[in-house]
């Protein structure tokens, strides 16, 4: 309640309702976005005989302040999650929580501090305030390709952070992330991008709502509120239920694509991997354009800009650093060619403590200023 109060009082403001704006100023309590979500599936579950109730109040709070998830996740579900509290702790092999708990927060750590921030102290001068108006085609997809990194190196990061932190508490929190950006296709990209928060929108919503039960009208209607209701989650802002309702429409189209069996017909050549790969890719940017913008005039003109009608901008080759450049290629062989964090397997050797000691150093040396997790904000 206290969400949906806060999307619709901040929503009412932009029609007008000025006697609300005391109440738009409240803020809310950090991480009410995931513990609200996290409480609703322990309820909803309960209320379907899918789970047992806690056995006391401890075990409860237990599972709902586990700290290290609580500000952006993964969201945790109580089935998964309760004989973990019950376990004797002597029953696991502490050395080895240890040291993977230590390889997922350093990685993490990396990610955030030595791909995101500094993508994100590139691309942000150029995207504060006007200044996207003199963004044009080179220019504008520079930003958005940074900026899609960024949000995958931050968030991911952020995630692996929280996953070494629950191992080094004898807690195994779930993978959120597969990769995302080798998705072949919008739905395999839900697979595989914030995969807590999908499965949980399809448990909740998607299904309940009536999945693909009904008509094939119901079922794409049921698509769209979904991804819509997910966007309006993020924020009280148009370009959030706008990015909901445009991957919404993708996820669709994908549906009905399917039943074309492109495979079989002269066309074959659309399906091969690289290519659909590759489109996937530059959808997920142009949506992206729309989530990071902050209102949807900025989203439009970049998206003009992405399509060449705004000019090339050469300059931008001056603004941004060759630095810049080296870190979006590191980027795209990374998220293209190379396993994930956990398709790693870590052993006791004394090569991977020197490496991960190393780097560990290395991200504290360049901390600086202050920098959020991008999805804090949710």
């Amino acid at each position: 309640m206290i969400i949906g109060s806060d999307r619709k009082f901040r929503f009412g403001a932009w029609f007008g309702l000025d006697p609300l704006a005391p109440v738009l100023n409240v803020a809310l309590p950090i991480g009410i976005s995931f513990t609200a979500f996290e409480s609703l599936s322990y309820t909803i579950d309960l209320y379907r005989g899918k789970v047992k109730p806690a056995p006391d109040f401890l075990a409860l709070a237990c599972f709902v302040s586990v700290f290290p998830r609580m500000i952006a996740g993964p969201i945790i579900r109580y089935a998964p999650f309760a004989p973990q509290i019950e376990r004797d702790p002597r029953t696991r092999d502490h050395a080895d929580d240890a040291l993977n708990g230590i390889y997922f927060f350093v990685v993490g750590l990396a990610k955030k501090v030595l791909v995101a921030d500094l993508i994100a102290g590139s691309i942000n001068p150029l995207l504060l305030g006007d200044n996207y108006l003199k963004l044009g085609l080179l220019g504008s997809w520079s930003v958005m390709l940074g900026y899609t990194f960024q949000l995958f190196f931050d968030f991911s990061g952020y995630s692996d952070m929280a996953v070494g932190l629950g191992k080094m508490l004898g807690l195994d929190l779930p993978q959120n992330f597969n990769s995302p950006y080798k998705a072949e296709s919008i739905i395999d990209f839900w697979r595989r991008w914030h995969i807590t928060l999908s499965a949980w929108l399809r448990d909740y919503l998607y299904i309940p709502l009536g999945g693909s039960r009904g008509s094939e009208f119901a079922t794409m209607r049921n698509v769209m509120l979904t991804m819509v209701l997910g966007g309006l989650w993020h924020g009280a802002n148009w370009t959030y239920v706008v990015w909901g309702a445009y991957h919404g429409v993708w996820l669709v189209l994908n549906q009905q694509s399917k039943k074309l069996n492109l495979g079989a017909t002269r066309f074959a050549f659309l399906t091969h991997p690289i290519l659909t790969r590759a489109a996937t890719f530059i959808l997920v940017i142009f949506g992206w354009t729309i989530f990071r913008s902050d209102n949807l005039s900025m989203a439009w003109y970049l998206m003009q800009s992405m399509v060449g009608l705004h000019g090339v901008d050469w300059a931008v080759l001056n603004t941004l650093s060759y630095g810049f450049w080296a870190l979006l290629a590191f980027c795209f062989v990374v998220t293209q060619f190379a396993p994930n964090t956990w398709q790693f397997r870590i052993t006791p050797r004394l090569r991977y403590a020197f490496a991960l000691g190393i780097l560990a150093v290395v991200c504290v040396l360049l901390l600086g200023q202050p920098s959020p997790f991008l999805y804090f904000q949710f």
